[in-house]
């Protein structure tokens, strides 16, 4: 069970918790998978950075952005290949994908 503050996104506290059922129900709901925070950061870029692959997979199957940056600028497909290796960043996304079906 989460403890939401008044300002936290049920939304991104899902994705970054690696709550996958959760995050494909928000989206099946019309949750917006590009919409960032202040810096610009995506629910993407939360599960990204916390190599959360279910996350990943069910929002780059509901829409999310890989190529996404926030203020820094940064973007989930750099996490992805931080997190889950690969040659490139497209490499990673795939391996994300492979690795949220075992």
């Amino acid at each position: 069970m989460f403890c939401l503050s008044p300002h936290q996104d049920r939304f991104r506290v899902a994705a970054e918790a690696g709550h996958a059922a959760c995050t494909a129900r928000l989206l099946s709901l019309g949750a917006d998978p590009s919409r960032g925070a202040s810096g610009g950061a995506t629910p993407l870029h939360a599960a990204a950075a916390g190599a959360r692959a279910g996350a990943v997979a069910a929002l780059l199957e509901g829409g999310a952005d890989p190529a996404a940056l926030d203020l820094l600028p940064e973007g989930p497909r750099s996490w992805l290949l931080v997190q889950f290796g690969g040659d490139d960043e497209d490499e990673a996304v795939g391996r994300a994908r492979d690795f949220a079906e075992l």
